[in-house]
């Protein structure tokens, strides 16, 4: 195996263990950027996850288990464009939705959940892509934080 490969699953390993939702949401803030945004010309560094919602429920989904689920945003004005909000079902059956953002007072609270597998999600050369990028740069950040062997 490639030593990017023993690192990669390193941090990973330690991301699962050490880190709570709390420290992934802060790392997301932390590499999102405007060439991983779904809207770039959206984008800003005062709303760091803008349209980041695919990249970050996956982040989550890897880290914490569970599975992604999704909202239509086809009726939610301003927010049609996007098709569909992200987030995630942790195993203990919470919801957890570290990219709300804008849509926190927008999205109505009944609007129905639907599950949605990663190989949905990534079945776009585009969108894996950009996935793969935001995955890096979240691992780099990982291993920032991991402690020195």
């Amino acid at each position: 195996m490639s030593e990017y490969h023993d690192e990669y699953e390193s941090a990973l390993k330690w991301a699962q263990e050490n880190l709570s939702i709390e420290e992934i949401a802060r790392i997301c803030k932390k590499i999102a950027a405007k060439d991983t945004s779904g809207d770039p010309d959206g984008w800003s560094a005062e709303r760091p996850l803008w349209a980041h919602c695919p990249r970050v429920s996956l982040i989550v989904e890897k880290l914490r288990g569970g599975s992604i689920v999704r909202q239509s945003l086809h009726r939610i004005e301003g927010f049609e464009k996007f098709n569909f909000h992200y987030s995630n079902r942790l195993p203990d059956g919470s919801y957890c939705d570290l990219s709300i953002g804008e849509l926190r007072d927008i999205l109505p609270e009944n609007t129905p959940k639907e599950e949605c597998s990663r190989n949905q999600m990534l079945s776009k050369p585009e969108a894996r892509t950009i996935y793969e990028l935001f995955e890096a740069r979240f691992i780099a950040e990982v291993i920032k934080r991991m402690p020195s062997s």
